[in-house]
């Protein structure tokens, strides 16, 4: 059965850098490396409420 993967912070041990993914469909797609310090590979955990707010937030904003 197919379903929505659960919003996604990926973040870099290394610099302390994080994005927070929110998908659309089942596909799950990662960053392979830190586009700030280039570390890999990144550490993924669920999103916290305020996390996917911000997410969200940010793409209504097109940032």
């Amino acid at each position: 059965m197919v379903f929505k993967a659960p919003p996604m912070t990926c973040y870099c041990e290394k610099c302390g850098w994080k994005q927070t993914i929110i998908p659309t469909s089942d596909v799950l797609m990662f960053l392979p490396s830190c586009p700030k310090c280039e570390h890999a590979p990144l550490a993924h955990r669920t999103a916290t409420a305020s996390e996917v707010m911000a997410a969200k937030l940010k793409g209504l904003l097109g940032r």
